[in-house]
């Protein structure tokens, strides 16, 4: 998609050009770039926060019939989370450890 939209850009730069009409290109391909880049990370760490917090309902509908297991998925949880991940941990669990 984003390369369609930058060969757009340029078959619409040269066609100006043509027609005797400076359009610069180089700018708006850029924009559309970083955009596409900034998107897919910023989706990615959302994502990434939907998982963990399914992950942590999921560990406390459980947690009523197995504390101990519960204590020690958490466990391995943290050790595998990221450090800004282990506030969200906290906070959805915090009496349960």
């Amino acid at each position: 998609m984003r390369s369609q939209a930058g060969l757009v850009l340029v078959a619409i730069a040269y066609n100006a050009f043509l027609q005797g009409w400076w359009i610069p290109v180089i700018p708006p391909i850029l924009g559309l770039t970083l955009s596409a880049i900034a998107l897919s990370w910023f989706t990615s760490k959302q994502i990434e926060k939907l998982q963990l917090r399914r992950i942590l309902e999921l560990l406390a509908q459980d947690y009523s019939t197995s504390p101990a297991a519960v204590r020690i998925a958490l466990e391995y949880l943290k050790k595998s989370e990221r450090e800004s991940n282990h506030a969200l941990i906290e906070e959805c669990l915090p009496n349960r450890e």
